[in-house]
């Protein structure tokens, strides 16, 4: 009996070393896509309030923007700006509601990781910026955005 227990111990150590180096088998990244519609938390009306709101708090209150170049934006989109308040009326906020995409894809590093937003597909990643991909139509470091 003590003659098996050392080859069982030689055995079960090539065992876990042989394990050790094999390389972790990963399954192909898929994203997923929701079958069912979202859950309606909050009624049509209640949505229509808060944007009505939200339009208002734009109008008259507006907000402060720090950034010269961003006012200037701003400024050329037909907002207007008094130092570094800016306040935006209810026709420039409806074109930019009404020309934004139903569906965009971020672009990765590694493009069969692109994630596409909107519509139905799932994203199951943190809720913070993600640092290997950018909106569609930005071209990272030539048009100073750093997505």
């Amino acid at each position: 009996m003590s003659d098996q227990a050392p080859q069982h111990r030689r055995e079960s150590r090539r065992r876990r070393e042989a394990l050790q180096t094999r390389p972790v088998q990963q399954r192909t990244y898929r994203q997923a896509q929701l079958p069912f519609a979202p859950m309606r938390l909050i009624s049509d009306d209640e949505v229509e309030t808060i944007h009505g709101r939200s339009l208002v708090l734009l109008e008259e209150i507006g907000m402060d923007v720090l950034n010269p170049e961003a006012r200037d934006l701003y400024r050329s989109a037909g907002a207007s700006v008094e130092g570094e308040r800016v306040r935006i009326g209810r026709e420039i906020i409806t074109e930019a509601l009404t020309s934004a995409p139903a569906e965009f894809t971020m672009y990765c590093r590694n493009a069969g990781r692109n994630i596409r937003m909107g519509s139905n597909w799932a994203d199951r990643q943190p809720a913070r910026r993600r640092s290997n991909c950018r909106p569609s139509g930005c071209c990272g470091r030539h048009c100073g955005n750093t997505w």
